[in-house]
């Protein structure tokens, strides 16, 4: 019987707070104290004015780690 494994772990922050970099800042210490690595920026990549959000604006971190990581 053959076990499962891990072959890759996401960690996504996606905040609800875009336009407040505190919180932005905190979600970088925290996947960074998480993963062990510093997290990727994720930025918008269109306007949309509904959720004031700008192209271009930080919009969350993200961190994948692969087989020798997880």
């Amino acid at each position: 019987m053959a076990v499962p494994r891990l072959e890759k772990i996401s960690y996504p922050w996606r905040g609800q707070a875009v336009q407040d970099k505190k919180f932005i800042e905190l979600a970088r210490k925290d996947l960074m104290m998480i993963s062990g690595q510093l997290p990727q920026v994720c930025k918008a990549k269109k306007s949309v004015s509904n959720f004031k959000v700008r192209a271009g604006l930080e919009t969350g971190r993200s961190h994948f780690a692969r087989q020798p990581d997880v």
